[in-house]
């Protein structure tokens, strides 16, 4: 008979923050789980046994007190094979190399250590029964949070990957930071912003010189171009048509200036996105100020880019259609 399968494996982009809070619904979450879990596999025992009963002494003729003996050897073989190699163990890798083992992050976040050092990441794995839980934070080469449940095919799994996929969701960064992330090259984001500038400070230029021109050619017009500034009147109108650069000295304006300061701040901003951080121990005031940093940029940038691109142009337009 065809079987659908669903998906039971997620996995999410930096930036990661996880407040302590969520650690603590985490926890909570798989206190309430695996105990149904287990009634669950429980139950599917009996069921195993008659199959196991049948596939290998069914039709030997064995007696009724023999085959209540083969049944419970089997029973405890496969509550054993079930529920055996149950575990629930945490590792969270600290920066300075070192690895904390626990049960939860509950009782994490109680050793001293923590304390000192900053989680840099960690690795749940669960066991119960035939189901397997595989939950990783890491921030290498590529920062990820992975949850992985098998079997797909067996529908209490799929229960708990449900509850788990909800959880990783409530602690994805919305999309604008996920591309933030993606897009931020670090210190090569200065150099990209230094050629940006230079692009904007030759362009700035290449105005100055033709409004030199421009501005000679209105004191012509203003004055009335007489036998004696013909010659002047017809190198103006050269170097306008042939886009002439002639050297003068100039000095960008007050846009320029502001235009240089803030989209060097806003580079400063956006060049190191935060990756991953964890609420426990020090990470705790971390993801804080992370949290509270992601604020302040979400209304500097837009700020940024009103000030020296839509503010410009709406007032030209304004100048135009309006206040003329």
């Amino acid at each position: 008979m065809p079987e659908l399968i669903y998906p039971t494996r997620v996995a999410i982009g930096a930036p990661i923050l996880i407040s302590a809070t969520s650690l603590k619904e985490l926890d909570e979450l798989l206190d309430g789980q695996l105990p149904a879990l287990l009634k669950a596999q429980d139950e599917l025992i009996p069921t195993r046994v008659e199959e196991r009963l049948e596939r290998i002494v069914g039709g030997l003729g064995y007696s009724d007190e023999r085959l209540d003996k083969k049944r419970k050897e089997y029973e405890k073989d496969i509550r054993e094979e079930l529920f055996g190699r149950d575990r629930r163990v945490l590792h969270i890798r600290l920066s300075d190399g070192r690895r904390l083992d626990a049960r939860s992050f509950e009782e994490a976040a109680a050793h001293p250590e923590v304390q000192r050092s900053v989680a840099s990441g960690f690795v749940l794995e669960v066991r119960c029964g035939i189901v397997s839980v595989a939950l990783e934070a890491r921030s290498r080469f590529l920062t990820e949070l992975t949850l992985d449940v098998s079997p797909s095919n067996y529908e209490p799994a799929r229960n708990l990957y449900s509850s788990l996929e909800r959880w990783v969701r409530s602690v994805e960064a919305p999309t604008w930071q996920r591309w933030w992330s993606r897009l931020s090259w670090g210190s090569f984001s200065f150099f990209m912003w230094a050629f940006i500038a230079s692009l904007v400070w030759g362009a700035s230029v290449d105005s100055g010189t033709k409004q030199h021109y421009k501005e000679e050619a209105h004191k012509l017009i203003e004055q009335g171009v007489t036998p004696d500034k013909q010659q002047k009147a017809l190198e103006t109108i050269l170097a306008l048509e042939s886009d002439y650069s002639k050297p003068i000295s100039y000095s960008p304006g007050r846009w320029f200036w502001f235009f240089l300061i803030t989209g060097t701040m806003a580079t400063a901003i956006l060049a190191y996105p935060p990756k991953l951080e964890l609420g426990i121990g020090r990470g705790e005031a971390r993801v804080e100020r992370w949290q509270r940093w992601m604020k302040f940029v979400f209304i500097a940038i837009p700020a940024f880019v009103a000030s020296n691109f839509v503010w410009p142009w709406l007032s030209d337009v304004i100048r135009k259609y309006v206040m003329r």
